[in-house]
């Protein structure tokens, strides 16, 4: 008889507790959801015009002209933007066809390269951070840019005279449309573009400091591939209503 008091008690307790339990998840349901807090801070976006067949566009950073005719292959100067949601619009700048509309995500104080290019006949975009990736003491960083528009994918290679080969590589392969990077030493160098074995492009006098973050872009058709350099960050960032300053390739 004792057992079976027992055994109703805790039963009886039991469904209190579960009682109790399913009214506060009930409560936590019908309370309002904090809105998520603001991002705040600055992102930096540069635009790179790669379409092979122009035309010449007009970039629209969250609804302001930044670069009102930036031209195939070339490189507009960085703009401020609020981090968070961007809304990124090209137009063709005579005709003000729209090319590409969409919004993508960019972090506060964070470098971008915002790359305007032809996939299957089409515009599209691809955003790159330059600026998250770690550097090794005493090293830089190097990203490479391939947007030839027929060169196919290269290899980036060192002249050596040390090595028996007479270089040594870099990069086994930066696909044509593509970006990729790499952990640099420091130094002077003559950079290779290879096809296959074949060196298509140098760079001479590539010089890496520690620290630094470095871009090389790849451009124009195989037979005269056009090579542009910066450091990241190190142009001057304009703000969002001030017009681009493309930058001119070697």
């Amino acid at each position: 008889m004792k057992l079976r008091k027992t055994l109703h008690r805790v039963i009886a307790g039991l469904m209190v507790l579960g009682l109790a339990g399913l009214t506060q998840l009930a409560i936590a349901a019908d309370a309002p959801k904090e809105a998520a807090a603001p991002t705040s801070g600055t992102a930096h976006i540069r635009v790179l015009q790669t379409m092979p067949t122009g035309p010449s566009i007009n970039v629209e950073l969250n609804e302001k002209s930044v670069a009102p005719e930036l031209a195939v292959n070339s490189l507009s100067a960085y703009f401020d933007v609020p981090a968070g949601k961007c809304h990124f619009v090209f137009t063709g700048s005579k005709d003000q066809e729209k090319l590409w509309n969409s919004h993508r995500t960019v972090d506060p104080g964070v470098y971008y390269t915002a790359v305007l290019y032809t996939d299957e006949g089409k515009p599209a975009l691809k955003l790159s951070d330059e600026s998250s990736r770690e550097i090794t003491e005493g090293k830089a960083r190097v990203y490479f840019y391939n947007y030839s528009a027929d060169a196919g994918d290269l290899r980036i290679t060192v002249a050596s005279k040390r090595a028996k080969a007479g270089y040594t590589q870099w990069l086994k392969r930066v696909r044509q449309g593509g970006v990729s990077s790499k952990s640099a030493p420091t130094g002077s160098f003559t950079l290779q573009l290879r096809r296959g074995e074949n060196v298509v492009k140098e760079i001479p006098d590539f010089t890496v400091e520690a620290g630094q973050r470095l871009t090389v872009f790849i451009l124009g058709k195989a037979a005269d591939l056009q090579v542009a350099t910066t450091v990241v960050g190190s142009a001057k960032i304009a703000s969002a209503t001030e017009k681009a300053a493309p930058a001119k390739a070697d």
